[in-house]
């Protein structure tokens, strides 16, 4: 069953909530682990809810109890060039340009992407050669 947080609080415990759990996932280190419902607010909050509602990111996060901060050859993922959307390439590109930050992507323990598709796309066309993911452990 997925789970149900609730987006649309007051937006000053939103924001709380948000630089919480953003805080959690910039502050970790290779090898942190971290449960599963915090990569799931992770993830809400790239994402917002129509993604958990009308998809199956919440099941496909929700397999796994926790998940491992981990550094992966991009060339292991199994990026798709055909569903993205350039304009968020783009805007990654951008935004990594200027922070050298970027959202870890969050993959399964086989190395298949959950969530980021448009993040390592960004990464691979910036032409790094490892990357930060979430990758989900039991």
């Amino acid at each position: 069953m997925i789970k149900s947080f609730k987006l649309f609080e007051s937006s000053k415990y939103w924001q709380e909530r948000v630089d919480r759990i953003m805080n959690q996932i910039y502050s970790a280190n290779i090898g942190d682990i971290l449960p599963e419902d915090i990569i799931y607010q992770y993830v809400e909050i790239i994402h917002g809810n129509h993604d958990f509602v009308n998809g199956d990111l919440g099941k496909r996060i929700e397999k796994y109890d926790n998940y491992q901060l981990v550094e992966v050859d991009i060339d292991k993922l199994n990026i798709d060039e055909y569903y993205r959307f350039d304009d968020l390439v783009d805007e990654y590109i951008e935004k990594y340009n200027k922070t050298k930050k970027y959202p870890p992507v969050v993959i399964t323990s086989g190395y298949k992407l959950i969530d980021g598709n448009h993040r390592a796309n960004a990464l691979n066309k910036l032409g790094l050669s490892k990357i930060k993911a979430f990758k989900g452990i039991n």
